[in-house]
């Protein structure tokens, strides 16, 4: 069953989706905060597996990564805010997820449990997290009413080709959370295109910085990627 009748396309950039919420609002002990963070990361994963429930309905793709961030910041006030971040190249998960989050914090709670109806209430969730910024995950369906989701951060990243988009989520997250990298036994002569301008885009790219628009998905296969960028022209050709 779909469970939202209005499923969105597949884009050709990286999708991305970036959200603060003050949640920890008149609260009057540290074992109240860590009880509000619990909800909080419940909640989160929650919706994060309702988006992934409609991206399978509509996507071929149905075993993914993606880049999620949750994180506690001090704001202006010192006051402590939750922050949502989620990048990922499958676009229905991502705007669904931000669709899902936009229900239950700006709308009636009646709209927002009309548009969760159709879940599994007894719908299996099983999760290993971090708080940190821009880490990867794999989300994976292990059965009907069941969705597993494992952090794959490490101290350092074994990188083995050839390289789908969901590999190379995982390496935008060592190159920005400064992790090391690892290539594992390069065949220079086996490489795609893509994959030999990728090499050179990030020896640049500690320069001059990473940029998603620099990466252009297929949108009727979306673990197929290639980089576009004209900035380093001279490099990568």
């Amino acid at each position: 069953m779909l469970y939202h009748q209005q499923p969105k396309k597949q884009l050709s950039k990286i999708a991305t989706f970036f959200r603060e919420f003050d949640l920890l609002t008149d609260i009057s002990s540290e074992d109240q905060a860590q009880e509000v963070l619990r909800r909080s990361a419940r909640l989160i994963h929650t919706l994060l597996s309702y988006a992934f429930l409609d991206t399978c309905e509509i996507s071929t793709v149905h075993d993914f990564i993606f880049l999620h961030s949750l994180n506690i910041v001090t704001g202006q006030d010192h006051s402590r805010i939750v922050r949502v971040g989620l990048i990922c190249h499958i676009t229905p998960f991502v705007s669904t997820f931000e669709e899902l989050v936009s229900t239950y914090f700006d709308k009636a709670d009646q709209e927002y449990l009309e548009r969760t109806l159709s879940y599994p209430e007894d719908l299996n969730i099983k999760i290993n997290y971090k708080w940190a910024d821009n880490i990867p995950y794999r989300i994976i369906r292990t059965g009907p009413k069941a969705i597993r989701i494992d952090c794959l951060d490490s101290s350092f990243f074994t990188v083995k080709f050839p390289l789908q988009t969901s590999d190379l989520l995982v390496l935008f997250s060592a190159m920005i959370n400064g992790r090391g990298v690892l290539y594992d036994d390069i065949d220079f002569s086996s490489l795609q295109p893509n994959e030999v301008k990728f090499l050179n885009y990030t020896e640049e790219a500690k320069r001059y910085g990473l940029d998603l628009s620099d990466f252009s998905i297929n949108v009727s296969e979306p673990e197929s990627w290639n980089v576009i960028t004209k900035r380093y022209s001279e490099t990568i050709g």
